[in-house]
């Protein structure tokens, strides 16, 4: 995720409009924090939650079908679930890793609890080996530390995946 500058005149090289532009993102960035602040980290994570999930949703679907990572079938893509490869209840730190999340059928899912034996070769097939031994070894490295999200890195991550969610519609 880059969290940089999007605007052309930031890199001008203008003393004036390097200022406007800073002060833009600063005002932004007040913006959108003011709009979470009375918000606790459990509302956080469930709206971090929801913007991601509709992300992979829009992202993943084909017109009005979508393909289960899995299993491979094709459902309705209203009826279809973002689910991680690393479960997000034991590995917080991929837990909006988009790597890590994607379409599956409900059965796949909820009932094969998420037929990891078949999603992995897909999941690799999908984002490739390197992107998978990256994300093997973020995991690795949180199971060796402690992992808890702020309030700063939550408002970010809606912010950020409300803005791919609107590229994507």
């Amino acid at each position: 995720m880059n969290w940089g500058c999007s605007n052309p005149s930031f890199n001008k090289g203008h003393a004036l409009n390097q200022s406007v532009s800073v002060f833009n993102i600063i005002l932004l960035g007040a913006i959108v924090i003011q709009k979470y602040k009375d918000k606790t980290i459990p509302q956080l994570l469930k709206e971090a939650r929801k913007v991601c999930h509709a992300y992979i949703k829009a992202r993943d679907r084909q017109g009005n079908y979508a393909t289960c990572i899995s299993c491979q079938n094709t459902f309705l893509a209203d009826i279809m679930q973002a689910g991680h490869y690393f479960k997000s209840e034991l590995y917080s730190c991929v837990r909006f890793n988009e790597l890590n999340i994607n379409l599956q059928c409900e059965h796949c899912n909820c009932f094969e609890e998420g037929n990891l034996v078949m999603y992995e070769p897909n999941l690799i097939n999908k984002i490739g080996i390197e992107a998978f031994t990256d994300l093997q070894d973020t995991v690795e490295a949180y199971r060796r530390s402690f992992f808890k999200w702020d309030r700063s890195s939550l408002i970010d991550i809606i912010d950020y995946y409300s803005t791919k969610l609107k590229e994507v519609s």
